[in-house]
């Protein structure tokens, strides 16, 4: 049995049970990598996990970490193969596999709380360079959630503001609605003014702040703001857009229910064979079959159009996020068995 990431890659056969050695170690490394960025304590789907209440829930790690394991080994088998060639152990190369791994998911499902953690870690790290503050608790020469930064450095030592406090201070903090379109995504605004709001923090008395807690504050207050200024109309959610909604109902919405008959018979009889291999929870494998199932219902329906997200949501009284998350999983599912034809 493998004791080490090295060794699995290495052994790496039919034979091999990543159960058995590799899954357990690398559900450790990503709960460590979890809590640096104060992801253990964030709703699971700002990774995507929306079928998951919390991150202590029984077995909430089973899926992230197949989900890993593929994007930290299997897709990178051969690479990771090859460096065995020039180096002994390559246990820290998987390891930043996984917290790629983590930054990608992240991105994708939580672009704000991404965004503002950019813009909080590139102003302090400006602000440290420049002598202004001072930072303790920094991995690999970098700032990580958990890191502290020490906004008086002529003070004694104090308690870290709390997030309530940080949230009052935000409250009053001046040009809010200009800059609030800098800081959802990573930009030269966006982290001007975060230093300056941790300036305005010094001034009002805070000594030293988690760079976790900022982060949580300013994000909190972004997507709320942001999705107030941007909420879509009741009457336009199936107008979304949404990518691999689009995709999905495009694949199996027949141009000629004549013509294309057969191939919606099998579609039918495939897909529910194909989400029944998913690597994914039962639970996830149901809720799934449940949405191709009444997204079925709906096409034999006979409407005069494609059912929207809009349709789905309403029918399966399941949040929009959910039907999203399921249809991406559609998506790469139906895609396997049909080729997207943009133009079909």
């Amino acid at each position: 049995m493998c004791t080490t990431f090295t060794e699995h890659v290495r052994d790496f056969g039919p034979n091999c049970d990543p159960a058995g050695c590799v899954l357990p170690k690398l559900e450790q490394l990503l709960r460590r990598r979890m809590r640096q960025r104060n992801l253990l304590t964030a709703p699971p789907n700002f990774l995507g996990y929306s079928g998951i209440t919390a991150w202590d829930a029984p077995g909430a790690f089973e899926d992230v970490v197949v989900d890993c394991y593929i994007f930290a080994f299997l897709d990178r088998l051969q690479g990771l193969r090859n460096q065995l060639r020039i180096r002994p152990n390559i246990d820290g190369l998987i390891s930043r596999n996984a917290k790629h791994f983590l930054l990608e998911r992240q991105k994708r499902y939580d672009p704000v709380g991404y965004a503002v953690f950019g813009n909080v870690e590139g102003a302090a790290s400006d602000m440290v360079a420049a002598g202004e503050l001072a930072a303790e608790g920094t991995g690999e020469g970098r700032l990580q959630n958990s890191s502290v930064l020490r906004l008086d450095q002529l003070a004694a030592a104090g308690e870290l503001a709390t997030t309530d406090r940080l949230r009052g201070l935000l409250a009053e903090a001046p040009d809010w609605a200009e800059v609030l379109q800098y800081l959802t995504s990573t930009t030269e605004e966006g982290q001007v003014w975060v230093a300056e709001f941790l300036r305005q923090l010094r001034a009002a008395g805070v000594v030293a702040v988690r760079v976790g807690d900022v982060v949580a504050a300013i994000a909190e207050q972004v997507r709320e703001d942001w999705a107030a200024r941007h909420a879509v109309p009741a009457s336009q959610l199936g107008q979304e857009g949404e990518e691999d909604f689009g995709v999905v109902v495009r694949l199996v919405w027949p141009d000629t229910r004549a013509a294309d008959q057969d191939q919606w018979e099998m579609l039918k009889r495939v897909v529910p064979e194909q989400i029944g291999r998913l690597e994914r929870q039962q639970r996830v494998r149901d809720r799934l079959a449940k949405v191709f199932q009444e997204l079925v219902r709906l096409v034999e329906a006979g409407g005069p159009s494609p059912p929207s997200q809009a349709d789905l949501v309403r029918e399966l009284g399941v949040p929009r996020e959910t039907v999203s998350t399921d249809f991406s999983l559609l998506r790469e599912v139906i895609s396997g068995i049909l080729p997207e034809n943009p133009d079909g």
